[in-house]
């Protein structure tokens, strides 16, 4: 059942407009954020800013870094969570009116299974939109500012493809998949599609407000921990395997982050999924209708 039920909900997906339409404002969001750039620095010789979209800016490995954990930075701050909920929402709203679950379950298939072949397939669709974006997003970057400084493009290849893994695995795909199951468990309690994808968007709207109008009011405790990319996960690998390895310790000392408290914030992102997907498990069990 467990395939089936993975087939069956990546169709439902596919076949979808919306949900080209949201994968198009994922990609289109992140390819104007990648080609606008935003940074810069004060030339000493010309006496003026030069920004990272003058033909005469020199990008430098330090740049290239950091630019690589903003994007997933960015990406969260609402295209991706939005991508989260609408994928959610999708299945969630024919959940109740396609007949797949009376069908399994008249067959002896077990709960388990499909809840979990249903959060498969959304956590794969996300994963790989989450993944392929950001991949693109340094991509852009780097060669609309004619690539990184006295790095050769084998070095730069050899580096990026496993920075923007370590990036997506353990700073974006925890609360990508908390969304998912969140927006799952609402769907599973109020029978409601809609209701769980307002529900989730409240908080995007939230975090979004936050970051975007009133930055400088962000509660310490919110920033480190509610926030889909926490501070104490964010900055432990803003400059991961660049620096070394006293210079880092003294920058995560900085930043008010260690391994524990990163190891911890992705556990609690984690353990709250988790939480969500067994509501969900049991709100399945007792389903009649």
């Amino acid at each position: 059942m467990f395939l089936s039920v993975y087939k069956t909900t990546l169709k439902n997906l596919f076949r979808s407009l919306l949900f080209w339409l949201v994968i198009a404002l994922l990609i289109g969001s992140s390819l104007y954020e990648a080609f606008s750039g935003g940074s810069g620095y004060y030339s000493d010789e010309l006496g003026e800013m030069i920004w990272d979209t003058d033909p005469r800016y020199v990008l430098v490995e330090a740049t290239y870094v950091k630019d690589a954990i903003n994007n997933c930075s960015y990406t969260m701050l609402y295209a991706m969570p939005l991508m989260a909920i609408v994928s959610t929402f999708l299945i969630l709203s024919r959940d109740y009116s396609d007949g797949f679950y009376e069908i399994e379950r008249a067959g002896g298939r077990r709960t388990l299974h499909y809840l979990t072949g249903r959060l498969s397939a959304l956590l794969t669709v996300n994963f790989i939109a989450i993944l392929l974006t950001v991949f693109m997003m340094s991509i852009t970057y780097v060669f609309t500012r004619g690539g990184v400084s006295d790095m050769p493009i084998g070095e730069f290849w050899a580096d990026l493809i496993p920075r923007t893994l370590r990036n997506v695995i353990c700073v974006t795909w925890p609360p990508v998949a908390m969304f998912v199951c969140f927006t799952y468990m609402l769907g599973s309690l109020f029978k409601n599609g809609w209701v769980a994808a307002m529900g989730s968007s409240v908080y995007v709207l939230v975090n979004f407000v936050f970051n975007a109008r009133l930055q400088f009011r962000i509660p310490e405790w919110y920033g480190k921990y509610l926030e889909p990319t926490p501070d104490t996960v964010f900055y432990y690998f803003y400059y991961y395997d660049y620096y070394e390895a006293e210079k880092f310790e003294e920058f995560l000392e900085n930043r008010g982050t260690s391994f524990s408290l990163m190891l911890t914030s992705i556990g609690w992102i984690v353990g709250m999924a988790l939480i969500y997907s067994l509501v969900s498990y049991f709100r399945i069990r007792r389903r009649e209708v």
